[in-house]
């Protein structure tokens, strides 16, 4: 939803500036401890950054996305994404 969106990505950017992108699972926990952390479900955190990450509905999941961007590509566009969001 308009209002989950925003946050998702922004508690993601600042969950994700902490990994090192070492493998999928590491970046999983991550999404974990965010979703757990918001109190929200999977869908409310993980549909947004997939759409911000791979600018597409239907993708790869966010975990193998991310890995194969890496770190620097995947905070570029979650930030890109953001700053779009917050702009309408």
């Amino acid at each position: 939803d308009r209002e989950m969106a925003p946050k998702a990505i922004q508690v993601s950017i600042q969950q994700l500036k902490q990994e090192t992108f070492s493998n999928p699972n590491n970046i999983k926990q991550n999404f974990v401890q965010i979703i757990k952390d918001l109190e929200v479900k999977n869908g409310q955190v993980l549909w947004p950054v997939r759409v911000a990450l791979s600018n597409s509905m239907f993708s790869p999941g966010v975990f193998d996305i991310a890995y194969v961007l890496g770190y620097e590509e995947t905070i570029s566009r979650l930030e890109k994404a953001l700053y779009a969001i917050k702009k309408t």
